[in-house]
């Protein structure tokens, strides 16, 4: 009899299990242009990445040469990333960690709650964006952080962190942190262009594509996003992201 309960209350727990370990979806990709591809944990096959396909927590994304990839992560950022790049997305106390290891990401956010940011680290960096367009660049011993507009922080891995004005920048050569600087004249026009044109183009997503995403993430009204040409930002999404050629 008691060995009968034993086994009941198993079959009982399995779908509570199977449930806890399911990952968490944290975004969606918006667009891919080219080819990248999606490790879903250590030690994985690498799947090869889709229009549309969801990011989970502890995802690594990997771009190929002349491919560009852009995420809504967390209805919170729309991050772009450029050829050559790699990245984990993990989340920390309820705070998103897009950990580089190498290559160039565009973060976009708008307005977000009260002390709420996201992070960006790099092997010898870290970066803080808030409501605003932050550039960075993972190089083997140096980082580049650059404002393009809004609240970015940046300093050394571990370090305190430094206000970065808008149209500046810091770079971080090993755990040497430079003085603020110009914006590099590069920067922008570096992240907007993927330079030739990606081998075997993907689906790129219309208006209504978006406008659907935003749905799943949830939406409404919201804050315009900065740098983006009046691009407005919904609770839980981004709305009208500027188009990466």
């Amino acid at each position: 009899m008691k060995k009968a309960l034993v086994l009941l209350l198993v079959a009982a727990l399995m779908p509570l299990t199977a449930v806890a370990q399911q990952p968490t979806e944290y975004g969606k990709v918006t667009t891919l242009d080219g080819s990248a591809v999606n490790i879903a944990r250590p030690n994985a096959s690498p799947l090869e990445l889709k229009f549309k396909d969801p990011v989970f927590l502890g995802n690594r994304i990997e771009t190929k040469a002349e491919s560009l990839v852009k995420m809504l992560l967390g209805g919170k950022a729309l991050v772009t990333v450029r050829e050559q790049s790699s990245l984990t997305i993990t989340e920390t106390e309820g705070k998103a960690t897009i950990n580089l290891d190498n290559g160039k990401i565009l973060v976009s956010t708008g307005k977000l709650q009260r002390g709420d940011s996201i992070e960006v680290r790099t092997p010898n960096a870290i970066a803080s964006v808030r409501g605003s367009l932050g550039y960075v660049e993972a190089l083997p011993g140096i980082s580049h952080v650059d404002n393009g507009a809004g609240t970015v922080l940046g300093g050394v891995l571990g370090g305190a962190l430094v206000s970065i004005t808008p149209l500046q920048g810091l770079t971080i050569t090993g755990t040497t942190l430079g003085s603020l600087r110009a914006i590099r004249p590069n920067v922008k026009q570096g992240l907007e262009s993927k330079g030739k044109p990606g081998q075997g183009q993907k689906h790129k997503p219309s208006q209504s594509d978006l406008a659907s995403d935003l749905t799943s993430l949830g939406g409404g009204g919201g804050a315009e996003m900065p740098g983006t040409g009046g691009a407005r930002v919904l609770p839980g999404g981004a709305s009208k992201p500027p188009y990466v050629p």
